[in-house]
C-alpha cells in the first residue's frame, strides 16, 4: 500500500502508523526499504495473514509492479493454493497527481486489488459482487521482463 493509501486509511481509522514498518520497495537506501526486505516481509505477511483468516474469509491486497520477477514473487510467498486461493483482482487507477510521475519512463501504471480466500466455508456471494467490478479478471497481467 501507497503511503497516501495509508495515511488516508489511517485517518479514517484514528491511527498514527509508523510508516517504517511500511512494507515497500524503496531506492531511498536510508531506508533499508530493498526487495530483499520486501520479499521476505511480504512472505511473513502472508503467512501471517493466511494463519488468522477464518475459513473462506478474503484477503485484499493492493499491489503495484511494473516487471514480471515482482508479479512472480507472488507465487513464492502464498503458502500453498490449499491454504490461501487467488480468486481475481481488479485495477485501479494510478496517479501521483504529478505530470512528471504520471509522464515519467518505467512510472508505474496501475495499481491492482488482488483477491485471495482461504478455502472453507466460501461465501460466494462475495466473489459474484467482486466479479462485477468493471475489469475484474481470474488472470495475473501478462507483465514482461524488462
Amino acid at each position: 500500500m501507497s503511503l497516501p493509501w495509508s495515511e488516508m486509511w489511517n485517518c479514517l481509522i484514528d491511527k498514527n502508523p509508523d510508516f517504517s514498518q511500511e512494507i515497500v520497495v524503496s531506492n531511498a537506501r536510508n531506508r533499508g526499504k530493498n526487495k530483499n526486505n520486501y520479499v521476505a516481509e511480504m512472505r511473513e505477511f502472508m503467512q501471517t495473514a493466511t494463519r488468522i483468516l477464518k475459513p473462506g474469509g478474503i484477503l485484499a491486497l493492493f499491489f503495484n509492479a511494473r516487471d514480471a520477477d515482482s508479479w512472480q514473487f507472488l507465487k513464492e510467498v502464498i503458502p500453498s493454493d490449499n491454504q490461501l486461493q487467488f480468486r481475481g483482482l481488479f485495477p485501479m487507477k494510478y496517479s501521483a497527481n504529478s505530470v512528471i510521475q504520471d509522464n515519467r519512463k518505467g512510472g508505474l501504471k496501475n495499481d491492482f486489488v488482488l483477491i485471495y480466500q482461504k478455502p472453507g466455508n466460501e461465501d460466494n456471494i462475495k466473489l459474484i459482487f467482486l466479479e462485477k467490478l468493471p475489469n475484474w479478471s481470474k488472470e495475473i497481467p501478462n507483465i514482461h521482463s524488462k
